[in-house]
């Protein structure tokens, strides 16, 4: 079960805690042997304690932080995946492209505007305003109600690890 989370775009990003518990669930779960998380070389330089403190927290029988360098090796660990769950991004679309069944959070991005056409993996939409919060890139772009201290879309802040799980097989 692989995991594509990643935490150096803000806007987009999960709470630490909430990585954290998603994969506490995730690892409980009978019908994978392993959870992996994925992780671009460059985030995880920057985050490095967060990452190796996630890493320690877990069994490497059970868990594994996957480093990848450039997007041909992250799709070559995806296709070693039976299932990814992941934000909206450039490996949420590359999933879709080789058919890996997948999981995609959407936050600020809306899954009616963002979801590929032929789509028939699962999916979480946080966004649920009347009016959506992201139409393009930027910062500038995300109108929710962000805290001063953080440039997290708070409909980010909405997601129960819970409803990841009952989707997960």
């Amino acid at each position: 079960l692989g995991n594509f989370l990643p935490i150096s775009k803000p806007l987009k990003s999960l709470d630490e805690s909430i990585i954290r518990n998603l994969i506490e669930n995730q690892i409980q779960l009978p019908q994978y042997t392993k959870v992996q998380l994925f992780v671009f070389k460059d985030e995880y330089q920057k985050f490095e304690n967060f990452y190796k403190e996630l890493s320690l927290g877990f069994d490497t029988s059970c868990f594994e932080l996957c480093i990848f360098n450039n997007w041909s090796e992250l799709i070559n660990l995806l296709q070693g995946c039976l299932k990814i769950v992941c934000l909206d991004s450039v490996a949420f679309h590359i999933s879709n492209g080789i058919g890996l069944d997948s999981i995609g959070i959407f936050g600020p991005t809306d899954a009616k505007n963002y979801i590929p056409k032929e789509y028939s993996g699962s999916y979480i939409n946080l966004n649920t305003g009347p009016v959506y919060c992201y139409y393009g890139t930027g910062y500038k772009k995300c109108i929710c109600n962000k805290t001063p201290k953080s440039l997290r879309c708070k409909y980010m802040d909405k997601l129960d690890t819970k409803d990841i799980i009952a989707l997960i097989d």
